[in-house]
């Protein structure tokens, strides 16, 4: 078994495909690998990418991937400048194989069947590793993004499957402005797509879920208008009023999206002590002033819906990312097994630039990590996915960590 991960500055698109397999690989390359899962910033030609990459690789290796806003490995945390970088993956025991579906017309829901049905399902699969094209249109100087449902996706591919498989990823950004991103492969890129990997065979793995909001009091509220995506009315009161008072101020609606608040849906006891892992968190994405409304990514509300305002407290985000990443080692390791390789899934809104946080997040994943010497490679996301109370959902502001280790 091998598994190598590469990584590149190169502004040169060409160039940093090559060189980002010959970080990897040091031209110790005996097999064709099973699986190149690749990421570049925006800045790069993604075609131009993969062609760099082919060149120093078997042609029957099949390289996948997406634009992204930024990169984590062991050594580095980069955004905000050109980078690319590659896991490239060698393996009897660890079998992969790549589906894809392109989201004609903007039905997410049947583009998630079509992925579904064209993955198909063996009795070795382990989870799916799903990435979509988050942006479905990019934002003006009027109008807010708009986004490819991640909730109608994973419903479609349940369509097909009454008890699918686990399913982790994330919806791949172009930027911080919400530009819209790319999948790719050696076939070609697209801007409206999913890209399905299913990992099967022998091998041990588990995962932790992370976000380090917590609510602002004990209250609950409710949401008694909503259009979609767009709450309209908080207990019969106009969203951004309530978002307001709760300020004090209207500075907050310059925020696109809302840095210090979310919302949060608990998924366990009510009136429970607080558990981060039973709660789903939304990103506010800006206000809707003409309806004095809020818009949020997902259309997961309908009138009744219970919610908590919730702040994202940076120090308890870097808490959280240090314990449940030394936890998650530490439980596999007692259980006797040996860590291959961790996969990182992180929000874009948890670095230090968009967070104004004094230290990066994943800075404490590298560094429990590189304690163990397991292998780290991960990507910033504009929207993660993960199980959460027996099913796969999308999550915000939280970062999806999987180990993966030897059965």
């Amino acid at each position: 078994m091998s598994i190598k991960i590469g990584y590149s500055e190169q502004d040169d698109a060409f160039a940093s495909g090559e060189q980002v397999i010959r970080n990897a690989m040091n031209s110790d390359i005996s097999d064709a690998p099973n699986l190149v899962l690749a990421f570049c910033t925006n800045s790069i030609d993604q075609q131009l990418f993969v062609d760099g990459l082919s060149s120093q690789l078997p042609p029957e290796t099949p390289i996948v991937g997406a634009t992204t806003i930024g990169i984590i490995n062991n050594d580095v945390i980069s955004y905000n400048r050109p980078s690319a970088a590659a896991l490239v993956l060698q393996s009897k025991d660890i079998r992969t194989r790549i589906t894809h579906a392109e989201l004609k017309g903007g039905n997410e829901h049947q583009a998630g069947a079509d992925l579904a049905t064209r993955a198909g399902r063996d009795k070795d699969d382990r989870f799916l590793f799903l990435l979509y094209n988050m942006i479905k249109k990019a934002r003006s100087h009027r109008t807010l993004p708009e986004m490819n449902s991640l909730n109608s996706i994973l419903h479609g591919i349940r369509s097909t499957e009454p008890s699918p498989i686990p399913i982790f990823g994330g919806g791949s950004i172009g930027d911080y402005q919400f530009s819209p991103s790319r999948l790719f492969s050696r076939a070609g890129s697209s801007s409206s797509a999913l890209l399905g990997i299913t990992f099967g065979g022998s091998f041990y793995y588990d995962y932790t879920i992370m976000h380090g909001c917590t609510p602002v009091d004990g209250e609950y509220h409710t949401i008694t208008k909503n259009d979609g995506a767009l709450i309209l009315e908080i207990d019969d009161k106009p969203a951004i009023e309530v978002i307001n008072d709760l300020y004090g101020s209207r500075d907050w609606q310059r925020d696109l999206p809302v840095k210090e608040l979310a919302i949060g849906m608990n998924l366990g006891e009510k009136y429970g002590s607080y558990q981060e892992s039973q709660y789903v968190t939304r990103l506010i994405a800006g206000p809707h002033l003409l309806r004095k409304g809020i818009l949020t990514p997902e259309p997961d509300w309908h009138i009744g819906t219970e919610i908590q305002l919730m702040i994202r407290d940076t120090e308890a985000m870097i808490t959280s990312t240090k314990q449940n990443s030394k936890m998650l080692l530490e439980k596999t390791l007692a259980a006797g097994k040996k860590p291959l390789l961790g996969l990182y899934i992180d929000c874009a809104g948890r670095t230090c630039y968009f967070s104004n946080s004094l230290q990066e997040e994943a800075a404490m994943v590298q560094g429990v990590f590189n304690s163990h010497h397991v292998p780290l490679f991960g990507f910033y996301s504009g929207f993660e996915i993960a199980p959460l109370f027996g099913k796969s959902r999308g999550l915000e502001w939280t970062g999806v960590l999987i180990l993966l280790a030897e059965a």
